[in-house]
């Protein structure tokens, strides 16, 4: 387990952006647990008539591979559309899923690079619904 939670992760759960900053009049407000460890992730969005993210807040509590996945995809997540989501999620899928080496500087528009350290959760499928949860979450947006 000492690999699951390296230096890289633990340093990750510090810098969640917007942490516990809602928003007064957001367009949309979710909530989302993961079924599987219990993780919550409260979500509420700004988001433009194209439905593009336009500003974003939310209170996330979750392990510390939820954390280091909701700080990731939360530095990114202004601008995030549906199918930009989707095109993250397929990547993912193939990391944890599908046990695939992404090469996280150039598959995604955005810095997205720090993905590469979730790499040692695919063993732990257990750990998937706090990792997935930023993204299950957004595509509440859309679906």
């Amino acid at each position: 387990m000492t690999d699951l939670y390296n230096k890289e992760i633990l340093r990750l759960t510090l810098a969640i952006p917007k942490q516990e900053q809602r928003l007064e009049n957001p367009t949309r407000t979710l909530h989302r647990r993961s079924r599987i460890c219990g993780s919550t992730l409260d979500l509420d969005v700004m988001m433009d008539d194209a439905g593009t993210i336009t500003d974003f807040g939310w209170t996330v509590k979750a392990c510390a591979l939820g954390q280091a996945s909701a700080a990731i995809i939360g530095q990114q997540m202004i601008g995030m559309t549906e199918d930009r989501l989707m095109t993250l999620k397929g990547h993912m899928d193939d990391m944890l899923r599908d046990g695939q080496t992404v090469d996280w500087d150039t598959v995604m528009d955005g810095d997205f690079s720090a993905m590469k350290h979730l790499e040692a959760a695919r063993d732990h499928s257990g750990r998937f619904g706090a990792i997935y949860l930023p993204v299950d979450i957004m595509k509440q947006l859309w679906w």
